[in-house]
């Protein structure tokens, strides 16, 4: 009986996704705004890449040189090549089956919801700039970390080869393909295994030297430095990356009011090695911001699959089954993605111009 009983988190994820394709129908057609229009641009698709702003710009070219690609096949600039984003699918499904055969279908579902149901996941899936693919290449990224940490055979491989294709899409990705290679080479260390160190830490090192040589070799990104970007150092990113997480917030009130009544949460894996990464983040982002601002709302999201991954694996089981079981976890996820999608039809910027 148990194994045909109705699962809510299961019809909450099949509802987000419900919303979420209506979303994309809503809204598929809107005009671009002026990131995109850059983009646009770069990609040259009326014509060839231009390489001058490329070469100007912080970001790696690989996301602009899809889009003039993509742009051969639809003629030209027209807003069906916001169905690039789809590429992002497969780190996710994949993120996702990986996750759902170390922990289980309740706790995968869960960390998949905390990931779907925000404005940032509406928002990226149609935005025709590089975010969409950062989180999903990220969401894979921290499930191979947590893979390999349970010594799943082949993890590692995929880890280096995902913390590439990272450095490929965005510097705040090489930060974080970074920051995923140097813990799983701390954990080598730590089980004694120093050799084995060797391999993560070697690619590690090769992702910023990606990083590195694109900014200030190939390219010329000098004149923006020194504060000359359009990124402000200021508290409103960090704000408006906490608003757009209800559900992440709801789920963080949940563990404490558990753990006041005396529920203990699972140790699958040390949380500090699943948070880690995104906090080193932070810290070399925050000390680049002495000298230059790059802390935007949209570069933390890379961060925001290691808080859905750790979700799925804190919440007590007692309180887990409970909300596997009642219906308002589904009205609960519907409401959160009803103004997610309100949220991302807009044209938001999320830092100050």
């Amino acid at each position: 009986m148990d194994k045909a009983r109705l699962s809510y988190l299961q019809v909450a994820l099949g509802a987000a996704l419900l919303v979420w394709l209506g979303f994309l129908a809503a809204r598929s057609d809107q005009n671009f705004w002026f990131d995109e229009v850059f983009t646009l641009g770069a990609a040259g698709v009326n014509g060839t890449l231009d390489w001058d702003v490329l070469l100007r710009d912080v970001h790696p070219p690989t996301h602009v040189a899809l889009v003039h690609l993509a742009s051969q096949f639809v003629d030209g600039a027209r807003p069906v090549l916001r169905a690039i984003n789809a590429l992002a699918l497969i780190p996710l499904v994949l993120a996702f089956l990986l996750l759902r055969a170390e922990i289980g279908r309740q706790r995968a579902t869960l960390a998949a919801l905390v990931l779907v149901a925000n404005t940032f996941f509406f928002l990226f899936s149609l935005e025709l700039r590089v975010y969409g693919l950062l989180l999903g290449t990220a969401a894979l990224g921290h499930v191979l970390l947590f893979c390999r940490l349970r010594a799943v055979r082949g993890a590692e491989p995929g880890l280096i080869a995902t913390a590439l294709a990272l450095t490929g899409l965005h510097f705040f990705g090489a930060a974080v393909g970074t920051a995923l290679l140097l813990g799983s080479a701390a954990e080598h260390v730590r089980a004694g295994r120093r050799r084995r160190a060797l391999m993560p830490l070697g690619f590690a090192g090769l992702c910023v030297a990606l990083t590195l040589g694109w900014a200030f070799v190939l390219g010329d990104v000098r004149g923006a430095l020194g504060g000359a970007l359009w990124i402000r150092n200021e508290f409103g990113p960090w704000i408006d990356f906490a608003l757009n997480q209800p559900l992440l917030l709801a789920g963080v009130v949940l563990l404490l009011a558990a753990r006041r009544q005396g529920a203990t949460s699972p140790a699958l894996v040390p949380v500090l090695w699943l948070l880690a990464p995104f906090g080193l983040v932070i810290a070399v982002a925050l000390a680049i911001s002495l000298h230059s601002p790059v802390v935007s709302t949209k570069n933390l999201t890379v961060g925001l699959p290691a808080m859905a991954l750790v979700m799925g694996l804190a919440m007590p089981a007692p309180l887990l089954a409970a909300l596997d079981r009642t219906v308002w976890s589904v009205v609960g996820v519907v409401a959160v993605c009803l103004g997610a999608a309100y949220s991302g039809g807009g044209t938001p910027q999320y830092i100050r111009w």
